[in-house]
Order: structure tokens, then C-alpha cells, then sequence
């Protein structure tokens, strides 16, 4: 009887274990993607910036727009690359997205 119990045990464990692994791969691939789309949004951002520059486009306010909303979308994404970064470690006085809205 215990021997069953034993081998049940052995193989539950080894079935998590293996689960855990592909939690775990699956969010490093997501901090990846996730890094890759924020350089990405870099780049685009400092094309319209660079558009908005050009003589004949500068005060435009729909490129305005389009690069206040770029602005906003790089901030929310870095804020969701951090809540997925195992890189990064949280300090003491770090203000979070819900004490920086109060």
C-alpha cells in the first residue's frame, strides 16, 4: 500500500514539476515579446516625433495627438512589463500605478 502511494506521489510530482516548467517558459517568453513591443513603440514613437519636426507638418495637431497617445501607450506597456519582470526587483518607495492616480 505504501508502495502505491509512493509511486502516485512520485508521479503527481513530476506532472507539476513539468507544469511549473511551462508556466515559467511561457512568461519569459512573454517578458520577451513584451520587451521587443516596447522598442518597437520606441522606435514609432521617435519616427512621428521626427515627422512632427518636418517644416511642414510641425503643429500639426493630429500628429500632436497621435504622439500624446504613443506617449501613453509606452508608459501602460512598461507598466505591464514590470509586473512580468523577473529581472526586476521591487524597492521600498517605488510608487505603483494605483498610488500614482490618487
Amino acid at each position: 500500500m505504501m508502495t502505491i502511494l509512493f509511486i502516485l506521489s512520485f508521479a503527481i510530482n513530476l506532472v507539476l514539476i513539468w507544469y511549473l516548467k511551462q508556466i515559467v517558459q511561457r512568461f519569459l517568453r512573454f517578458q520577451d515579446e513584451s520587451t521587443r513591443l516596447l522598442e518597437i513603440i520606441e522606435q514609432y514613437s521617435e519616427h512621428i516625433n521626427r515627422v512632427y519636426e518636418l517644416p511642414t507638418f510641425y503643429g500639426d495637431t493630429t500628429i500632436k495627438s497621435l504622439l500624446d497617445h504613443t506617449g501613453f501607450l509606452k508608459r501602460e506597456l512598461g507598466v505591464l512589463k514590470t509586473l512580468f519582470d523577473f529581472d526586476a526587483v521591487p524597492r521600498e518607495g517605488d510608487e505603483t500605478n494605483e498610488e500614482k492616480e490618487e
